[in-house]
């Protein structure tokens, strides 16, 4: 009997950056496929991330990237994606980058099941396994949740039809199945694209 897979997820930066993986999983959560946790710091690190990464953005455009995480706790409210309080306990964390110990910290304080993260090194399982939290890399999740949806005869819908709504939400540009599959692999997400070809007409 397989595992139940972790649906509590607390996500680190490097998920929330780059968008397509971050539009994703908060459309995962709006279908109740997931939960989604974060606190206020990995918020503040992926933006800064991308402003460093496009120096060409205009300040309204920055205004908007700023006023992401707000739209997204607003979103899902419902599920209380924010953590606070976790502070506490960042002291008690032993992990090979300090500064990644108040990751563990507000998973654990968040109820969250696992991290995801592409940085899997970063958090060795024998210190996760002290907090009970697994540390799940995204393309190994979605492929996962894919293949047990697929299994109990569930899609197209509800994971296509997020990813559905998710392209033809992109504007600019505007994207074809091709195009989005390939930005999926460029976020990191290649097995779970590949695993999508299969369904491209639903897309």
């Amino acid at each position: 009997m397989a595992r139940p897979l972790p649906q509590t997820l607390f996500l680190d930066a490097c998920v929330l950056y780059p968008a397509p993986i971050r539009d994703l999983f908060v459309g995962l959560a709006l279908e109740g496929l997931v939960r989604l946790k974060w606190n206020r710091r990995v918020q503040e690190e992926w933006i800064h991330n991308l402003l460093r990464d496009r120096p060409d953005l205009t300040p309204e455009q920055q205004a908007r990237i700023w006023a992401t995480p707000a739209r997204m706790e607003e979103a899902l409210e419902f599920q209380e994606p924010l953590v606070e309080g976790y502070e506490s306990l960042v002291g008690e964390i032993q992990l090979p980058d300090a500064n990644d110990r108040h990751v563990v910290s507000a998973a654990y304080w968040g109820k969250a099941e696992a991290i995801l993260t592409f940085n899997l090194k970063d958090f060795p399982e024998e210190e996760l396994s002290r907090w009970e939290l697994l540390a799940l890399h995204p393309d190994d999740y979605l492929t996962e949740l894919a293949e047990r949806l697929i299994r109990k005869n569930f899609l197209p819908d509800p994971l296509l039809g997020v990813l559905r709504r998710q392209r033809r939400a992109l504007r600019n540009p505007p994207l074809g199945v091709e195009a989005f599959l390939e930005s999926l692999r460029r976020a990191g997400l290649i097995t779970f694209a590949k695993a999508l070809e299969a369904y491209k007409g639903y897309l």
